[in-house]
């Protein structure tokens, strides 16, 4: 069983009680009856009560707040929903923005990336992508590029150095992009991955979404990656 009290906040006039159960129920139970208990442990002087319309009480989801620069996946009220595509599987997905535990450090937070053998070559997964009916989203701010802020930079965890990690950034319609490739150094642990776009950044254009791609133009073998901390390098 599972019980809580409330307490009335006014005297004669209807009024709603809401009794959350939050962290209380047993998810392995089936809950078929309920008890009310008025002026619960407390001396009655024989007075009476009204009660009416005992139910589920819906509860709306928290709004979250859009994703933006850094990406760290440790912010419980942003919305960290990410879009895999061209068969790809990643951890956030469009479906839910919990993030996994990072396998080398428990207290962290990270995104995780499977290539699957099935998967397209330019398999990857679009960061910024805050709604996943609306293929515009994007990051609640521009990436922040300037003449000489040109460089972006994601912590990844590779099973393999010489992998080919490939950075793409786009503006909403991705009408206008820029790519780059950087090898993996090492495997097994974490490594900073950084990219440079000076000279290839259109001084005109507003970019607003990032796509990853791991084991870039490589059959896929069902490998996975990690990584975390997508932002702007010094």
């Amino acid at each position: 069983g599972a019980e809580l009290v409330a307490f009335t906040t006014q005297a004669g006039v209807w009024e709603k009680m809401v009794f959350d159960f939050v962290g209380q129920l047993d998810a392995n139970a089936t809950y078929v009856r309920a008890n009310l208990f008025f002026n619960f442990m407390e001396p009655g002087p024989g007075e009476t009560y009204y009660w009416d319309e005992l139910m589920v009480e819906a509860v709306a989801p928290p709004t979250l707040n859009q994703i933006d620069l850094p990406v760290t996946f440790e912010d419980p009220t942003v919305d960290y929903r990410l879009a895999p595509f061209e068969g790809a599987i990643s951890v956030p997905d469009t479906a839910s923005g919990d993030p996994v535990v990072d396998p080398l450090n428990a207290a962290n937070n990270v995104a995780m990336f499977t290539k699957p053998v099935d998967a397209q070559l330019w398999a990857g997964v679009t960061v910024g992508y805050a709604d996943p009916g609306s293929s515009s989203a994007g990051f609640a701010t521009p990436i922040p590029f300037t003449d000489t802020a040109t460089r972006m930079s994601v912590w990844v965890l590779s099973p393999a150095a010489g992998v080919p990690v490939l950075l793409k950034v786009e503006n909403a319609d991705a009408s206008v992009f820029a790519e780059l490739e950087v090898l993996t150094q090492e495997a097994g642990v974490w490594e900073k991955m950084v990219f440079d776009f000076a000279g290839q950044l259109d001084a005109n254009a507003t970019y607003v979404r990032a796509n990853l791609f791991f084991n870039f133009m490589q059959p896929g073998t069902g490998e996975t990656y990690y990584w975390d901390d997508l932002g702007m390098e010094p």
